[in-house]
């Protein structure tokens, strides 16, 4: 288990959660594309490799930048 962690955005507001992404999470390979280096599949790429992936965004929306990608394993 981990203890919560809390992210601040540059303009001093607490991030807030948006979303989440799975672990592993698959995308369609287009034809003639290079396949995935460390991949299990050759017909799909995945997305962040064993982690899942937590998107925080700033709440004042200071920024369109303002989101920070947080990964957990």
């Amino acid at each position: 288990m981990q203890d919560p962690e809390y992210y601040r955005c540059a303009c001093g507001s607490e991030l807030a959660f948006v979303c989440q992404v799975p672990e592993n999470w698959e995308f369609g390979v287009r034809p003639g594309a290079p396949v995935q280096p460390y991949s299990i599949r050759d017909d799909a790429y995945l997305l962040f490799l064993g982690h899942e992936v937590y998107l925080l965004a700033c709440p004042k929306r200071c920024d369109p930048a303002a989101v920070l990608p947080v990964n957990q394993n």
